[in-house]
């Protein structure tokens, strides 16, 4: 959704290809436009609305302008880095834009390392069991 709540971007793969697409919202009926070309993934917007972000088919991050009041609602795009040394999935967002929109925050891969699986503990109520744990 964009932070103006006026678009949504996702992906969906209906011509066979995972593209990314721009829809109005609520009328998310009235249109919807290709963002991407030969494939695209992971749309994410930048805080002030101004770009989209997504990951084209050729591995590199894209910044697509967005104006204001146009149809479609996007401009010129532009490469910004190739993204293979991070890690990308194809089935959620992998990164996301810091809150200033001038950086991201992504997961490194690293070179020879074997892929582990950790456990992940979820500590509900975290504070009562801390009490319980340190009384004053």
């Amino acid at each position: 959704m964009s932070p103006d709540g006026r678009f949504l971007a996702y992906t969906s793969n209906e011509t066979g290809v995972t593209e990314v697409y721009v829809r109005p919202f609520p009328n998310a009926t009235d249109n919807k436009w290709l963002v991407s070309a030969a494939g695209g993934m992971n749309p994410a917007w930048s805080p002030d609305g101004r770009e989209l972000f997504y990951r084209n088919g050729s591995g590199n991050l894209i910044a697509v302008e967005v104006v204001a009041n146009g149809t479609p609602p996007l401009g010129r795009q532009r490469v910004l880095f190739p993204v293979p040394p991070y890690a990308f999935e194809t089935t959620h967002r992998s990164y996301d834009v810091t809150p200033d929109g001038k950086r991201f925050v992504m997961i490194r891969k690293v070179v020879g390392m074997t892929p582990t699986v950790e456990p992940l503990t979820v500590v509900e109520n975290f504070f009562e069991v801390l009490r319980t744990k340190v009384p004053r």
